[in-house]
Order: structure tokens, then sequence, then C-alpha cells
């Protein structure tokens, strides 16, 4: 998008990349865990507003691909508007799996990081056609607590991940079609430092 409005332009206005602005902005917000404990693996099926094109109806299928006897899964949404289809499926979710910690209400931002960050891996199982080109809070939000995503093939979020040469799953409807593992990428690196500079430094610069 950076390199297209500059293009548009005609190179007259330069835009600087614009960072993740979602943390503290006085502090740049890219970390990595320094290890992982041996407890069970603690997966995000879904958080935020209940909607189709985000996956809701999807998530029995995301649990199907991702299930283990050491998984643990959380479900993350705000049910109080919720009704028709959507609050049958999710009281059929409940019944059906045990195995889900579901949350049942608004999370502020701090309570979200906190979820994020205790997540070993986050499914973001979008339609591919609507997030071709369509960018993703949660996705920083993951990344940024050096969570594991599974993501659609030919999505931004995709792109981002590979940009950032970061492991994550490749899903579709059904399946997980591929794994890639992290990769040591210099320009890979930059790109990060700049996505999670501290964002009131990028005010100021601008």
């Amino acid at each position: 998008y950076q390199a297209e409005f500059n293009f548009l332009m005609n190179g007259e206005v330069e835009v600087k990349l614009h960072p993740y602005f979602l943390g503290n902005w006085h502090i740049g917000n890219f970390k990595r865990r320094d290890e992982y404990k041996e407890e069970p693996e603690k997966i995000l099926l879904y958080v935020g507003e209940v909607k189709e094109n985000k996956g809701f109806y999807q998530i029995q299928r995301s649990i199907n691909m991702f299930y283990g006897k050491r998984k643990v899964f959380f479900l993350a949404v705000n049910i109080k508007k919720m009704k028709g289809n959507k609050l049958l499926y999710y009281k059929r979710l409940r019944e059906k799996n045990k195995n889900i910690h579901f949350i049942d209400k608004f999370l502020s931002a701090f309570q979200l990081t906190d979820l994020f960050n205790k997540c070993d891996l986050v499914i973001l199982n979008y339609n591919s056609d609507e997030y071709r080109n369509k960018t993703s809070g949660f996705l920083w939000f993951a990344i940024q607590n050096d969570t594991i995503l599974a993501v659609p093939e030919n999505t931004w979020m995709k792109r981002e991940l590979v940009r950032m040469s970061l492991p994550h799953f490749i899903i579709n409807e059904k399946n997980i079609i591929a794994h890639r593992d992290f990769v040591v990428d210099s320009e890979a690196d930059k790109y990060s430092k700049l996505i999670f500079f501290p964002f009131w430094k990028w005010l100021e610069s601008i």
C-alpha cells in the first residue's frame, strides 16, 4: 500500500511505513519468548466480533484440524448481541467440546495481550477472498507475543508472515496445507523492526 500510494503521488509525497500502535506507544513491542514450558499446547480458535467472514462457522473444523489430547482451546467472543443461527452454533460448540475455555465477554487491549501471550497458536481462519488484501489487527497481537499463526493461503496475513520470515501454518477450510518454519533473514528482520518501531517516536518523526 505504501508503494502504491507513493506511485499515485508521483513520488512527491513520502509516506513512512505505519508501525503497530496497539501496545505501549513509547517502547518497541516486538519480542521473542525465551522458552516454552512443557505443558498442554494452548490454541486460540477465535477472538473478537462474531462474523462469518472471520471464520466463526469454521470453528469446529479448526478444532478438528489441530485436535490432540494435550491441547487446550480458547474461544473469546462477546455473546451479548449474539442471536439466531450464530447463538445456536455457539451453544452447540459448548455442548460438544469440553476442552474449550469459553470467554463470553468484551476484552480490553490489556486482556487481549494477556490472552495472546498465554496461547501458543492463534487460528485466523478468515475468508481468503475477502481478506486477500484486508488487514488484521489480531495478526499483530499474535506476532507481538511471539505466537505462531494459522492463516489461509492467498491472504494479506500470509504475505506478512512470509515477509517477516515467521513460522506459521497455512490452512484451508478443512485441512492444514503446509507449515513454514522460522527463517533467518536480514530484510525480514529490518521490516519487523519498522513495524514494531515505538509509535510515539514515529509520530514525532512525521
